[in-house]
């Protein structure tokens, strides 16, 4: 009980901080955006996002570390917000398909091992899977 009120708190500050760096987008800097990105990335997951989008895909899970279950699959939820924003302000489709398939690989992972049901995951399943 005590760990999944954690995780939710962590997962409702994670979101809020996401949410006003979304909102306070500046198109015409999309480096400051990839900046906040990464160090959002490296406040809630302990590593950047360039180092999570160039290692393998099925090496992705064990790059989020060692937990419990749920830490985990919050832990992957958290990654698959991030690169899914950086998939979607890229202007390159090579880098473009290769964070897609990621963010596919930690979504399919989270509907495998989650009880509860997301219109917004699974519509996000099926934007990647037509990237790819």
């Amino acid at each position: 009980m005590i760990e999944r009120d954690y995780i939710m708190r962590i997962l409702k500050q994670f979101f809020d901080m996401l949410q006003k760096l979304i909102n306070n987008i500046d198109t015409s800097k999309d480096e400051v955006f990839e900046l906040e990105l990464s160090g959002l990335c490296e406040k809630f997951l302990g590593n950047s996002i360039e180092f999570y989008s160039n290692i393998e895909d099925h090496d992705i899970l064990t790059a989020l570390g060692q937990g419990s279950p749920r830490e985990l699959q919050a832990r992957a939820t958290m990654l698959s917000e991030l690169l899914y924003h950086r998939v979607v302000s890229l202007d390159n489709d090579q880098g473009k398909a290769r964070l897609a398939k990621k963010v596919l690989t930690l979504l399919n992972f989270i509907n495998e091992h989650s009880n509860t049901y997301s219109f917004e995951r699974l519509s996000r399943i099926s934007q990647m899977e037509t990237m790819l």
